[in-house]
């Protein structure tokens, strides 16, 4: 159910006018659905495109954050290319005049912290994504 769940979602923010506010959301919980079905591939993109579109619309603390949390899921997933990828992304918008010093120094922290290996970053996410059962409390 949680990859359907994730397809409904990508499927709204799709139909979405490019970079409008719903379009985070959508893709956010459907990356976050499609983690917990096990889809990596498809949770990854998602983030992806929820980071593009937080960067495109200058919220770029929450886009940092979201390509950390793409480059966790590529760790899970054992892709290192896109892990360093989403890494570049995330320090140049953490690197921006529009984040703060504390902010940074959390993005930073969590790319510091980075799990070393797939079963770690699994847990990672985990913790910081919740449980697909508490997104129905938003």
């Amino acid at each position: 159910y949680w990859e359907l769940a994730g397809d409904l979602h990508k499927a709204a923010a799709d139909n979405l006018p490019r970079n409008a506010a719903g379009q985070f959301f959508g893709y956010n919980r459907a990356a976050v659905l499609y983690f917990h079905a096990g889809e990596f591939d498809d949770a990854r993109r998602s983030m992806e495109d929820a980071a593009e579109v937080a960067a495109a619309t200058g919220v770029f603390y929450t886009a940092a954050n979201a390509y950390v949390d793409a480059a966790f899921v590529a760790i899970a997933e054992g892709y290192a290319g896109k892990k360093r990828e989403f890494v570049r992304e995330a320090v140049e918008l953490a690197d921006s005049e529009w984040v703060t010093a504390e902010e940074k120094a959390d993005i930073m922290a969590r790319i510091d912290g980075a799990p070393a290996g797939p079963a770690s970053a699994r847990v990672a996410l985990a913790m910081r994504l919740g449980s697909p059962t508490t997104l129905a409390a938003d």
